[in-house]
């Protein structure tokens, strides 16, 4: 059973720093990064993580937006991390005398059966109310959505594709952007694949520009994982100048830039409400009590917000200016802010200049994502399938509204 107990510390390697974890970790529960943290005189944050300057987690449970992840990404000084990170940090800190004794994975012999659940339910912390219980369902889930993060584009489409996920949660599709000599903005989208069918491997891109009807494809070879991995890190560190695993840092030279998309998904009718900002509902009791969503991207287009593509929102822009401003609100350097700035201005905006800031890309990170809102309740109303009631109540869930707002129906 994991204890409050501070372990007795083996070294002072990492001393000073104060360490979280959130979400499910493979490998490893919360109770081991526990003792492995506090073994090098480091703290361990279990609930409250104020103080925290790194929380240990994975790039799934970033995308489920955990509480302690969020309350992370609110406090400066704050990194996210994953557990590869911290167990690179104690191999270089930590003397080759102790590493074993700091490292290794204490046995539960002699623990009783509660103790273990206890064991269990300590890992989630205060994200237990995030997560749902584990069940026989789960891997299928996670297959469907790598089955779903396939590109669209790609060549051969085949539900027996899906895209590779390592053990540590890491998902390998990686989309980069640049500014090309044009003041166009390309896209860059590199993938690591599955067959379910044949258990074998293989990387592939694609590469397009906004506005343009043209793109290129390349397809690697079909073989090992180890042959498939090789290529992507390769194709990866040429176009972004920097190694997959350094893939979160702003290359000094400028090449393309990665960003963190966060892929999103109509969602199904669930209990839960997720409130948006007053700011955002009061934009939305506007459209749907006096106006339209047409006279609401009219007036964006009018205040230089481009995001039409033959009169229809242009959702792929949409995610990737989402992508480009939460990249924009965690970077400190300013030669790299300066960069995404460009990339933004020529992605989103029309003929305007914004004078940037914190909040000036909050508000712009609110307008996308009311947008993608709009978006997703426009394609709840194009299935066929659904209920006109059933369809209601979804659109209110992915809204965030408790109820629906009069003037809804004629969206």
């Amino acid at each position: 059973m994991s204890s409050n107990k501070p372990m007795d510390k083996l070294t002072d390697a990492l001393k000073g720093l104060v360490i979280g974890a959130s979400g499910t970790i493979p490998g490893y529960q919360h109770g081991q990064i526990k003792r492995m943290v506090e073994k090098c005189g480091a703290k361990f944050a279990s609930m409250n993580i104020s103080e925290c300057t790194h929380l240990v987690t994975t790039e799934e449970n970033i995308k489920k937006k955990l509480k302690k992840i969020n309350r992370a990404n609110e406090l400066e000084g704050c990194q996210i991390v994953n557990i590869d990170w911290l167990l690179k940090k104690i191999k270089k800190n930590v003397p080759e005398s102790l590493q074993e004794d700091v490292l290794k994975q204490e046995g539960n012999e002699g623990i009783k059966l509660k103790d273990k659940k206890r064991e269990r339910e300590s890992s989630l912390g205060d994200d237990k109310d995030s997560l749902s219980k584990k069940t026989k369902d789960e891997d299928q889930i996670n297959l469907h959505n790598m089955i779903e993060l396939v590109d669209e584009k790609y060549p051969a489409p085949s539900r027996a594709l899906y895209v590779w996920q390592d053990d540590t949660g890491l998902t390998w599709d990686a989309t980069l952007v640049k500014v090309n000599a044009k003041k166009d903005i390309e896209v860059l989208r590199i993938q690591l694949l599955v067959c379910r069918e044949s258990h074998q491997f293989h990387t592939w891109d694609l590469q397009w520009q906004f506005g343009s009807s043209e793109e290129s494809k390349s397809i690697g070879d079909v073989g090992n994982l180890d042959s498939a991995k090789y290529l992507f890190e390769v194709k990866f560190k040429a176009f972004n100048g920097l190694a997959w695993e350094d893939r979160h840092a702003i290359s000094p030279v400028k090449r393309w830039v990665f960003l963190e998309m966060h892929h999103r998904e109509v969602p199904i009718l669930t209990s839960e409400i997720s409130p948006l900002p007053s700011s955002v509902e009061n934009v939305l009791k506007i459209i749907f009590t006096s106006g339209t969503l047409q006279n609401y991207v009219s007036l964006l287009q009018s205040r230089g917000r481009n995001v039409l593509l033959a009169n229809k929102m242009e959702k792929k822009k949409l995610l990737v200016g989402v992508a480009v401003l939460d990249k924009l609100m965690k970077l400190t350097d300013s030669n790299a802010k300066k960069r995404l700035c460009g990339i933004y201005e020529h992605l989103i905006l029309k003929n305007v200049t914004l004078k940037w800031g914190k909040n000036t890309a909050r508000k712009e990170l609110e307008s996308l994502d009311l947008l993608l809102k709009l978006c997703d309740a426009c394609e709840i109303l194009e299935r066929e399938s659904l209920s006109p009631s059933l369809a209601m109540s979804q659109i209110s869930q992915v809204l965030g509204l408790a109820k629906m707002l009069p003037g809804m129906n004629s969206l």
